[in-house]
């Protein structure tokens, strides 16, 4: 390896544009970066003739000037153009457009008038101020929460404007994340005013600058190194590689997976505008459940993505219900051992079972504080016909207080209802939304 002056780990956006202005100066600069392909978050996937982002890579023409001006230095302002329509929030079955924009004090964007004469109280201050986007603490709302802002001018100005934006644009959680960035932002930016986005996918500019600037990638033999490790590939006698025992579970998974993700998305969006927590589906993966497709809460304290898609059957609802109709999942479980995540978990193999029965018997499952202390979960089987074998699980997540007691039974119905849906439309092969009530 030649002699370096700097070395850059990790070719996401911010290590890339590092080391292309370091190799601008002259430095002797090498990225560094473990995945196949460069771009951290950035990356995107292009399937069938389609762009698919991870998120959406939105620029604003105000209060980015370092952005754009690299996109000027990398000559690629041709591939970024202006988006037509304005951002909306989708409630009780309707979209309420101009979302962070100046408009919105006009049309609402879904908040009553009451909600929008608050929201101009609370900008006003940072207006006035100006809100230097380098020291966003040094500011009128200070150390503020987005949660604790909406104590001071009410819990609508989070659900229905700075829940909904800082959630989107940057995966942010109101009660953990600080005001003054996010306020910040819309104020030097003029709010979602004439946004722009990438023609071909956000991973435009990471991939000019990872062309410019080089990237070490992992070995093959790195790689395939990793992939023995997770029983996706075997070492053959000869020093060779083949397919593991893995691959052959995810092919039997993909197909449930793929059925149910397609049919069940839309489905998940109006129970979660029904009951408005975290809902879910989940399927079967060795002796775990994987949450194949997830819509977050609308309330700011809510079960997050950040979360793991990934649970121990015998420590989630979803996964309860699973077990509950595979004798042959059950039994890999208790194989495999119960480890506790709370003091709530069980795991003693006789009371696992004894829960099991209790899941038959009332058709649904509940989790109360087992996975996370003050959070739990309530679900229900999808059969894959109406009297065949039971393939998934919709769940719905939340705090505890929300979630059972005095709303177990309505959120069950709730649920019970989605199921059946779903579980119709797997048999006929289709999916559609009923007609919605005016």
């Amino acid at each position: 390896m030649p002699d370096l002056d700097v070395a850059v780990v990790g070719a996401g956006l911010a290590g890339l544009a590092t080391a292309y202005r370091l190799a601008a100066e002259g430095r002797r600069v090498e990225v560094f970066e473990s995945e196949d392909v460069a771009g951290g978050r950035m990356v995107s996937a292009r399937v069938g003739g389609y762009t698919i982002d991870r998120g959406a890579e939105t620029l604003a023409p105000l209060g980015y000037p370092a952005t754009w001006k690299l996109i000027k230095e990398l000559d690629i302002g041709r591939e970024v153009h202006r988006i037509r329509y304005p951002v909306a929030l989708w409630r009780d079955g309707r979209a309420y457009p101009w979302l962070g924009h100046p408009l919105s004090a006009l049309t609402g964007a879904g908040m009553p008038f009451a909600v929008r004469n608050r929201m101009v109280k609370m900008m006003l201050p940072g207006l006035r101020h100006g809100m230097d986007p380098m020291n966003p603490a040094d500011t009128p709302y200070g150390a503020s929460t987005l949660t604790e802002l909406g104590e001071t001018y009410g819990p609508e100005m989070v659900r229905d404007m700075l829940d909904p934006i800082s959630a989107s644009a940057f995966g942010w959680v109101p009660e953990r994340s600080a005001a003054a960035p996010l306020l910040s932002i819309v104020v030097r930016t003029r709010g979602v005013v004439r946004w722009r986005t990438y023609r071909h996918g956000q991973d435009t500019m990471v991939t000019e600058l990872a062309r410019r600037v080089g990237v070490a990638k992992s070995t093959a033999h790195r790689t395939c190194s990793v992939l023995v490790g997770r029983g996706l590939l075997d070492r053959t006698p000869a020093g060779g590689y083949r397919l593991g025992l893995r691959f052959v579970e995810y092919g039997h998974l993909a197909t449930i997976r793929s059925a149910v993700r397609d049919r069940g998305l839309s489905l998940l969006v109006e129970l979660r505008n029904t009951l408005g927590e975290t809902v879910q589906i989940g399927v079967p993966a060795g002796i775990d459940v994987v949450y194949v497709e997830r819509v977050e809460g609308m309330r700011a304290l809510r079960y997050a993505t950040e979360n793991s898609r990934r649970s121990p059957l015998h420590r989630s609802s979803a996964g309860k219900v699973l077990a509950a109709y595979d004798r042959e999942l059950l039994e890999a479980r208790l194989r495999a051992g119960l480890p506790a995540s709370t003091g709530y978990t069980i795991v003693v193999p006789e009371l696992f079972v004894a829960e099991l029965d209790r899941v038959r018997h009332r058709g649904y499952a509940r989790s109360v504080d087992e996975t996370e202390l003050g959070m739990s979960s309530l679900a229900v089987p999808v059969w894959s016909r109406p009297g065949g074998a039971v393939v998934a699980a919709i769940s719905m997540v939340g705090p505890t207080s929300r979630v059972v007691a005095e709303h177990e039974v309505g959120h069950v119905s709730v649920l019970v209802a989605g199921a059946r849906r779903l579980t119709d439309a797997l048999a006929r092969g289709e999916y559609a939304l009923g007609p919605r009530r005016r």
